[in-house]
Formats: structure tokens, C-alpha cells, sequence
């Protein structure tokens, strides 16, 4: 699983970041975001196709931050618009 800490940066580019991570990873493969702004998340679910992804959960405890949330890569991306937002369960 991949990880990405994000507590404590106030860069306009985070959420190119995450998506260029998300990206990269293999399907199947886990990223977990440690973040303390939930708009974040907001604007992320905006623009990763609904079909790429599976929400599993908040990560592992003891991460030190506000929030974390665990992704499983399930098709791969495309520079498509996305056409809904979070599938959270």
C-alpha cells in the first residue's frame, strides 16, 4: 500500500499530486491518504472517474493526523471527465 501525507502542506498542487499518484499505482493496489482538510476529499471525489476506485475505509489508527482514507485502484484512469462523484459505502 502506498501512502501519502499530506498533514500540515498547504499546496495548491496536493490534489494533482494525489491524482498523478493514483495514476501510477497497479489496479488492485491500495493508496492511503493522511490528510486534515475534508474539502480535500471533496474535490478529489469531483474528478476521479467513479468507476476507478473503491473507498475501503478510514486507514490504520495511529496515523497522527485528522484523517485518513484507504483507495483500491479498480480500472484504470483516463483523462475523461468523471461523471459523479465518491462511492463511499
Amino acid at each position: 500500500m502506498q501512502q501519502l501525507k499530506l498533514q500540515g502542506l498547504n499546496d495548491p498542487f496536493i490534489l494533482l499530486k494525489i491524482i498523478q499518484t493514483f495514476r501510477e499505482i497497479q489496479l488492485g493496489e491500495q493508496l492511503e491518504i493522511l490528510y486534515e482538510d475534508t474539502a480535500l476529499l471533496d474535490e478529489l471525489f469531483k474528478v476521479l472517474p467513479e468507476n476507478s476506485y473503491q473507498v475501503l475505509g478510514p486507514g490504520p489508527q495511529g496515523h497522527g493526523g485528522p484523517g485518513s482514507i484507504v483507495l483500491r485502484k479498480t480500472a484504470a484512469t483516463s483523462d475523461r471527465p468523471p461523471s459523479g462523484g465518491c462511492r463511499c459505502p
